[in-house]
């Protein structure tokens, strides 16, 4: 009421009883009086206003300029400040986000007693894998060499076969060391028969020799099959131990792959996260900066001033 004509309250078009009506009398008359025109070929906007009252009429398109710029202003401050509550309400839920992703990767280091050292127990398994590999290939042929030796000697048992004939028992060195003996006391007793009786305690002799020699090589027969059977039931035991051993490797090698693909699920989880996080984090800053900074949409170039004359 101090910045308008006193005469504008008196007008009998306003009604005083109600002051919305009264507002929208006032408000009407004084857009009546107002003048908005853009000057050609610029970007610049001409107020005018008309009053019997000089110094009101240059307020009054002040005023309009004024008015215009504070409320561009309050209206994209009002934006700001929305885009900064929304910004923080996301970032709450993105904070939340990352820190439960972060404690469900360390709980899963922590579970399967992961050591930050990639690359260090995969590339051991895969030499413990390798060398196992290799050491089931010469588990299995000494396994079949065994089994070979063993297999001629159960078959030549089970025949009745004279288990001289058997070639695993002929290449044993100690038996042909005694198969020597026994054919130099064969000798022995061929000339000791030539030159005596039965009788004759030379013959006796190197026939007790011949007898002794045919035992010790038929006690040697029975330790190579022993030895035989023994070495094949140790191969076999190597061999499915190599195996055992090689299939836990592999296993362990599958649950390694298997921490290490649900590992890097969490990893990239935290890094998109965080990422998100940062980006919001980042957005909001500018967001602060471009409301502290909040420049305005137009300046006044040339203020209305009190004129000389009466308009």
């Amino acid at each position: 009421k101090k910045l308008i004509p006193a005469s504008w309250l008196a007008d009998d078009g306003a009604d005083k009883n109600s002051p919305a009506k009264l507002q929208a009398a006032v408000i009407a008359k004084f857009k009546r009086q107002l003048t908005i025109e853009l000057v050609r070929n610029s970007q610049l906007i001409k107020i005018s206003y008309e009053h019997p009252d000089k110094e009101f009429a240059a307020n009054a398109a002040n005023w309009v300029a004024d008015g215009f710029i504070e409320a561009d202003m309050d209206a994209r401050l009002a934006m700001t400040q929305k885009a900064g509550s929304w910004l923080t309400e996301r970032l709450t839920g993105l904070r939340k986000k990352l820190e439960e992703s972060e404690r469900a990767l360390q709980q899963f280091r922590e579970r399967e007693r992961i050591i930050d050292a990639k690359g260090v127990a995969q590339s051991g398994a895969s030499k413990q894998l390798e060398q196992l590999s290799e050491g089931l290939v010469s588990a299995r042929h000494k396994r079949a060499e065994a089994e070979a030796a063993y297999q001629q000697v159960q078959s030549g048992q089970k025949s009745k076969v004279d288990l001289e004939s058997i070639p695993a028992i002929q290449k044993n060195t100690i038996y042909i060391s005694l198969k020597g003996a026994e054919s130099a006391a064969e000798s022995r007793l061929a000339d000791a028969a030539k030159k005596y009786g039965p009788e004759h305690p030379r013959r006796q002799t190197a026939d007790a020799e011949l007898r002794a020699a045919r035992e010790n090589t038929r006690r040697q027969i029975d330790t190579i099959v022993t030895s035989i059977t023994k070495e094949y039931e140790l191969a076999r035991a190597q061999e499915n131990a190599v195996e055992r051993a090689l299939a836990q490797s592999k296993g362990d090698i599958l649950g390694m792959n298997r921490k290490e693909y649900e590992l890097g699920v969490l990893e990239r989880e935290v890094a998109s996260n965080k990422s998100l996080y940062e980006m919001f984090t980042t957005r909001m800053k500018e967001t602060n900066v471009a409301g502290d900074l909040q420049s305005p949409i137009a300046r006044v170039v040339d203020p209305a001033v009190v004129s000389g004359s009466a308009y």
